[in-house]
C-alpha cells in the first residue's frame, strides 16, 4: 500500500517539540521507537522520506507513516506501540496531584518526576513511560523564559517615545549616550525542565549586595563603550564619567 503523505517542506517541530523528542530518545530502549523519533528530527531538518528512509533502513512508506501518525495524534501517538498500555496506572486524583507538582516544582528532568511517584503513590514508571505520561498532561520540555526581576512595560514604552521625541530634535552636532550603572554578579540561569505547553514559566534574574560597580556609557552612533569602575555607582562616579566622555568628545 502507498500512503502519499506530502513532505513538510519545511520546518514543522516547535524548539520545544524537538528539545522533549531527544529528551524521549535518550532513554528509549525500544528501537522502532527511537527509529520514529529520529525520522521526524530528520524531517523536521529538511531531509527527503528517501534519505531518511535509506539513513533508518526503512522504506519511504513506513516514514510517511511515521509522519502521518505525528501530525494526527503528537508525540505520545509516536511513541506508543499497539500493545502498550502503560499510562494507566495511575487515578484521576493522582494525576491531578502529579500536574500540580510538576506546575510548581518544573522539574529539571523525567527521572526526578520517576521518583515523585515512586515515593508518593509507590508506583513505578519507566523513565520513558514518564515521558509519554507528561505529555499526554501537556507538560513540554524546555526552558523558562527569562526576564528582569523589576521590568516595568508601561515605563518601556514611555521612554521609547521620549527618546523619539529626542532624536527627532538633535542638532548636528549632537550626540546621544545610553547611560547606567551595572552591577556585576552570579544570576539565575535558564534550564530545561517539564513546563505546560503553551505557556512560558518566568525565571526571575536574583538580586544581591555582593557585586561590582561599573558607571558606563555607550555611543549610540559608534556603539563604543565608556566605562567607569568605582566602589559605588553615585553622584561623584557619574561626574568621573562624564569628564571622560568630554575628553574622549574632543579628540
Amino acid at each position: 500500500m502507498n500512503i502519499s503523505m506530502q513532505h513538510p517542506g519545511k520546518p514543522f517541530l516547535e524548539p520545544s517539540e524537538r528539545d522533549s523528542l531527544k529528551a524521549l530518545h535518550r532513554p528509549e530502549r525500544d528501537k522502532r521507537i527511537c527509529d520514529r523519533i529520529k525520522a521526524m528530527l530528520f524531517l523536521d531538518d529538511g531531509w527527503s522520506y528517501k534519505e531518511i528512509a535509506k539513513a533508518l533502513l526503512l522504506d519511504e512508506d513506513t516514514v510517511r507513516r511515521y509522519y502521518k501518525t505525528y501530525t494526527e495524534g503528537g508525540i505520545e501517538s509516536l511513541s506508543t506501540l499497539h500493545y502498550s498500555g502503560r499510562l494507566a496506572k495511575l487515578e484521576k486524583s493522582q494525576l491531578d496531584d502529579l500536574e500540580a507538582y510538576v506546575k510548581e516544582k518544573v522539574p529539571s528532568t523525567a527521572q526526578e518526576v520517576l521518583e515523585y511517584i515512586r515515593q508518593k503513590f509507590d508506583i513505578t514508571y519507566s523513565e520513558s513511560a514518564v515521558i509519554l505520561l507528561l505529555h499526554k498532561l501537556k507538560f513540554v520540555y524546555k526552558k523558562p523564559k527569562l526576564v528582569p526581576g523589576k521590568a516595568d512595560r508601561e515605563k518601556q514604552q514611555q521612554f521609547l517615545s521620549e527618546l523619539e521625541e529626542l532624536k527627532r530634535s538633535l542638532q548636528e552636532n549632537d550626540k546621544i549616550f545610553y547611560m547606567d550603572g551595572v552591577h556585576p554578579q552570579h544570576n539565575s540561569k535558564p534550564a530545561y525542565g517539564w513546563m505546560k505547553k503553551g505557556k512560558d514559566t518566568i525565571l526571575k534574574s536574583n538580586t544581591g549586595r555582593q557585586r561590582i560597580n561599573i558607571n558606563g556609557a555607550l555611543d549610540s552612533d559608534t556603539l563604543e563603550v565608556s566605562i567607569q569602575v568605582d566602589t559605588a555607582v553615585n553622584a561623584q562616579s557619574t561626574i568621573r564619567l562624564f569628564n571622560q566622555l568630554e575628553a574622549l568628545l574632543r579628540k
